[in-house]
């Protein structure tokens, strides 16, 4: 006897739900993934606008001179301590 067309159509779900549910979370997945990459680019765009804005101050004479006290305590940090002299004799103050 020959499948009639109910028994067609139950195994046509029983094998399409499936399918049609690993779309369903392929589709959500990739959206989710597009919002969140927008999101990011959002981000991002602010920060850079952040940076920018800060770029374009001058810097304060003060910070300067900490930003260069600070490297120059960076590069005596990998400075080899005999290359740097006697370290009991202070260091003129200018």
């Amino acid at each position: 006897m020959p499948p009639s067309s109910p028994d067609i159509a139950l195994a046509a779900t029983a094998v399409a739900w499936p399918l049609v549910a690993g779309l369903g979370v392929v589709f959500w997945s990739k959206a989710r993934s597009a919002r969140r990459a927008r999101q990011q680019a959002a981000v991002d765009a602010e920060v850079k606008s952040l940076y920018r804005q800060v770029e374009g101050r001058p810097v304060p004479e003060r910070l300067a001179l900490v930003v260069e006290a600070l490297e120059e305590a960076e590069a005596l940090r990998h400075t080899p301590v005999g290359v740097r002299g006697d370290r009991k004799t202070p260091l003129p103050i200018a």
